[in-house]
């Protein structure tokens, strides 16, 4: 338990963290919408995993989460607001809220690569006892687009009491399909994604930290769009890697389900 516990705040820096990056940097569809029309948008998004973890490693078994996010876009490319996260095993179970303002914009006319900075900071639940290093986080994200093939290199770093820099290189697809009504069809945008940061190894009677790759991710996720809403059942398989011989970390997946609405202001 005492493992669990001091292991869990670094996870729920980085599940939260992600939320962002799912939301604002991953979403294809929502950086067109928000690019062809001359409006701004209210973008609001619940999620549930059944399994949590951390650069691939599972944290406790069967550990579910709840994550939910809102936030602002503005037409001309800025955008602010909230995330947060659930533990179903946890006590107090939510802990932590990111607070998040950025801005992206495109940098060629063909709208294909396009740059993200944002600036987020972390609120604690102080009934926790935990220990959380990190209380800051800024983001650069460059993409590229084409058709229905694109890449990502998300870079994090996370500081106040610690400093992490960690990176997330990758590719996806997005396929659109099974049009029905007016403004509803089927959407797959399977992704792999890379993470490389520091992590401590114990190979000697000292240990020390290492920067590497520490996991590989396939996420396939399918979307039903109706309107302005979207459905999604996903699906995470995690290859972990590690260059400390004294840890053995398996092969994980986890079942993902979510729903997001986009609502014009």
């Amino acid at each position: 338990m005492f493992l669990l516990i001091s292991i869990s705040a670094t996870a729920q820096t980085d599940k939260v963290d992600s939320l962002l990056n799912d939301l604002i940097f991953s979403d294809e569809k929502l950086l067109s919408t928000l690019t062809s029309e001359e409006k701004d948008f209210l973008y609001a998004g619940l999620s549930y995993s059944n399994k949590t973890f951390f650069a691939g490693r599972e944290i406790g078994t069967n550990l579910a989460n709840v994550s939910g996010s809102i936030y602002y876009f503005n037409k001309h490319g800025f955008y602010g607001g909230a995330s947060g996260m659930w533990y179903d095993q946890l006590s107090p179970g939510y802990t932590t809220t990111m607070l998040t303002v950025g801005y992206g914009l495109y940098l060629d006319k063909n709208k294909r690569f396009r740059a993200n900075g944002s600036y987020s900071r972390f609120i604690y639940n102080t009934d926790s006892t935990a220990v959380y290093p990190y209380k800051n986080n800024a983001n650069i994200t460059l993409s590229y687009r084409k058709d229905w093939f694109g890449a990502r290199l998300s870079n994090n770093l996370l500081f106040g009491g610690q400093t992490l820099y960690t990176l997330s290189p990758s590719v996806y697809g997005g396929f659109y399909f099974g049009y029905f009504g007016k403004n509803n069809y089927f959407y797959f945008e399977p992704e792999i994604s890379g993470y490389i940061a520091k992590e401590t190894i114990h190979q000697t009677t000292t240990p020390r930290d290492v920067y590497g790759l520490l996991n590989v991710q396939m996420f396939a996720p399918l979307s039903i769009n109706l309107g302005n809403l979207e459905l999604q059942l996903g699906y995470t398989i995690n290859f972990p890697f590690t260059r400390d011989s004294s840890a053995d970390y398996k092969i994980s997946s986890s079942i993902s389900v979510s729903a997001y609405y986009l609502l014009p202001v």
